[in-house]
């Protein structure tokens, strides 16, 4: 088995590298193979959003005649935004190893610098070109015009302390429950704002990829595969859940539940399930570099991640206002049209990120700093 290094990015926001992450698949558990496949497993959350912003209006012209084909697809492509429970996950495990690995001053540096940088670049350009103001923008980057950028940047300034709270109690699974439960009596009880119902709600996953990395790191998650198990049994729950709560219109726990128990579930069986499948694998060499090539542009996407978020920004704007000429986009979705917007989407995120890792490290860098 080719052995891989166990220290690269959770993920582009996460930014940081998971040292002492065993490379032996034999010794991997499996937030282990979470974390060897975190830049693939990135790729597939970046590429789910990406569907579920263009592609449901593309389905039902793929198939014309058939109409349950396109049913179907439609249906699991609009649930393509558990891609962001997916990169709530992620990230949550990935900033375990962030915050033992730098004093908390710099923590909150490198995330500002990490996430802002590419943010406020993105934004100098959207809002003037979607006819903002210079106050339009403040509120915008501020996060008084509720974005989730801004809200994420919300959790990594309280994650410190919750981290440290864990570290120090070492009841993991009990502080996450706990917490859980906290969240839930705030979703029942506290007057949340509609637009930040679809964050509020992913709170959980964040918390449980908190709780996967923390035990991971601490050495405490059991080393065996048999909980790759319950992948087929989350997706087969996020699909129930879905189907009760979108077309038998039923009560699922709290507001919004398009965004908790479906995605959350949708979310959780993906992860498992493209890390157990890469896992497999690269137990064969021959099958591990075919995974390799398969899989190298979502791997490139996933480093992107971010980037390739800030930039849907415009093309689903310019869908939206074509009318208006804030971006040469057709009225009316095509398949090869979004084709090209994906690859003109992906150019631009390859761009826009190479652009803000020379700001972070060439114009922001301290003198004599490591990156």
């Amino acid at each position: 088995m080719k052995k891989r290094d166990g220290a690269a990015d959770v993920s582009s926001a996460a930014g940081e590298k998971t040292d002492g992450a065993p490379a032996s698949a034999e010794k991997l558990s499996v937030v282990g193979y979470i974390n060897q496949y975190r830049a693939q497993i990135m790729g597939v959350a970046a590429l789910l959003i990406f569907l579920f912003h263009h592609w449901t209006t593309v389905m039902p012209q793929l198939f014309p005649n058939h109409p349950t084909i396109a049913r179907i697809s439609l249906f699991f492509l609009t649930h393509g935004h558990c891609g962001v429970d997916i990169f709530f996950l992620i990230s949550g495990v990935g900033l375990v190893w962030a915050a033992d690995k730098y004093k908390i001053g710099e923590f909150y540096l490198r995330r500002l610098k990490k996430v802002y940088v590419p943010f406020l670049i993105a934004y100098a350009v959207l809002i003037p070109a979607t006819g903002g103001s210079f106050l339009r923008w403040i509120a915008t980057v501020s996060g008084f015009t509720f974005l989730f950028v801004p809200a994420i940047m919300l959790l990594y300034l309280l994650f410190p302390l919750y981290n440290l709270l864990l570290k120090k109690l070492k009841f993991t699974v009990a502080v996450t429950v706990g917490s859980l439960v906290l969240w839930y009596l705030g979703a029942l009880f506290l007057p949340i704002r509609y637009d930040l119902l679809g964050f509020y709600n992913r709170i959980p996953v964040f918390l449980i990829g908190v709780m996967l990395g923390r035990l991971e790191k601490d050495g405490r998650f059991p080393k065996t595969k048999l909980f790759f198990l319950a992948a087929p049994f989350l997706l087969a729950g996020g699909v129930i859940s879905a189907y009760c709560v979108e077309t038998l219109k039923m009560p699922l726990l709290v507001r919004l539940p398009n965004c908790f128990v479906p995605t959350l579930c949708l979310g959780l069986g993906t992860v498992l399930s493209v890390a157990f499948v890469l896992g497999a694998a690269h137990r064969f060499k021959i099958a591990g570099k075919i995974a390799d090539a398969v899989t190298a542009p979502l791997s490139r996407l996933g480093k992107t991640s971010l980037a390739f978020y800030l930039v849907q920004m415009f093309t689903v704007r310019g869908i939206a206002y074509s009318d208006r000429g804030i971006i040469s986009v057709s009225t009316g979705s095509t398949f090869w049209n979004d084709v090209l917007i994906l690859a003109v989407a992906a150019g631009l995120a390859f761009i826009l990120n190479t652009v803000s890792e020379l700001i972070n490290n060439k114009v922001l860098r301290k003198p004599g700093a490591k990156n």
